[in-house]
């Protein structure tokens, strides 16, 4: 198991893709973000920016042969920031690269030809906006395809377990609450793996005994 020294050591010195992909991966599936460190939300969106031809740009496209590398990057940094913003929201670390941010990326940004445009469009609007990334989604709007929905709705609920085993039950943030709400009334239904996720932010919310595992089984047996 790689711990949270590991993690950053690898990021600062290693540059070989197929190092950061894996570190990436493990980092998105860790059960626990409770100790997360928060210079990991800097690291991630530098590795981004690497993938993605992007700085000064309104249309980034993605640097060939970094696909994987960028969609996992940009989902890690889904996740990290979503997690520091909610758990420290004046963080040192939250304000430098929201300035980091905004120098690379402009505010007329499209971001349409990426495929995690939906889960960057968030990204987008929650930085230039100054909030959390989780806080101004109207989520009846957020149309990405299942596959990016299925390592969002992942997110969210590693997102909740982690605000959980932080602050205690009722502490789930309401917007994971009714990202859960809106994508279980969906018809026709959304595949299992996302309806799971969803159940287990409304089960984690009402104190229910869930574990935090990644193994979809499992996950399953306890909704």
């Amino acid at each position: 198991m790689l711990d949270s020294q590991c993690i950053s050591w690898i990021f600062q010195t290693s540059l070989e893709k197929g190092i950061r992909l894996s570190t990436l991966k493990f980092l998105a599936t860790t059960p626990t973000l409770v100790d997360l460190n928060p210079a990991f939300v800097s690291r991630c969106f530098d590795i981004l920016v690497d993938c993605v031809n992007a700085r000064g740009k309104w249309n980034p496209v993605i640097v060939q042969g970094m696909e994987q590398l960028a969609e996992a990057s940009v989902m890690c940094f889904f996740l990290t920031y979503s997690r520091l913003s909610t758990m420290d929201p004046m963080s040192s670390f939250l304000a430098d690269v929201r300035q980091h941010y905004r120098w690379t990326l402009p505010l007329k940004l499209d971001p349409s030809g990426l495929p995690f445009s939906h889960t960057l469009g968030t990204i987008h609007e929650a930085i230039y906006s100054g909030q959390q990334v989780l806080a101004p989604i109207e989520w009846r709007d957020y149309g990405p395809t299942n596959c990016e929905l299925a390592t969002v709705a992942r997110a969210v609920s590693k997102l909740s377990w982690s605000e959980y085993r932080g602050r205690g039950p009722n502490w789930v943030p309401l917007s994971c609450l009714f990202f859960a709400l809106h994508y279980l009334s969906q018809d026709p239904l959304l595949p299992p793996s996302i309806i799971t996720d969803c159940l287990l932010i409304i089960a984690i919310h009402l104190d229910c005994d869930v574990p935090n595992t990644m193994v979809l089984e499992e996950r399953c047996a306890h909704t």
